[in-house]
């Protein structure tokens, strides 16, 4: 079994090396990707805080009272785990 080859630029710097002084392609290459973690972190606070909104205010209390409640946060939370391309199933249970 031979070693991965070492692609090397000319002056023997390895490609892509964030700390080499001759990386032309981007100079700040780590800032890019903290700059881009923390715009998945903000979006990602966005949704949860739409689907808590969604849940607590527009379809609002769940209890044995109003089962229709129930129903619409079933199916909004259907809906989005099947957006996000999880095949939703449903268990039935007996109340006791």
């Amino acid at each position: 079994m031979q070693p991965a080859e070492d692609k090397r630029e000319s002056n023997d710097t390895p490609l892509n090396d964030p700390w080499s002084k001759d990386h032309k392609a981007d100079p700040y290459p780590l800032i890019r990707d903290v700059q881009g973690i923390l715009l998945e972190s903000q979006m990602l606070h966005k949704k949860l805080k739409r689907h808590v909104y969604e849940l607590s205010h527009n379809i609002g209390i769940r209890s044995i009272f109003s089962s229709a409640n129930y129903r619409h946060a079933e199916a909004y939370i259907a809906n989005t785990f099947n957006s996000y391309g999880f095949d939703v199933k449903f268990q039935e249970y007996e109340l006791v």
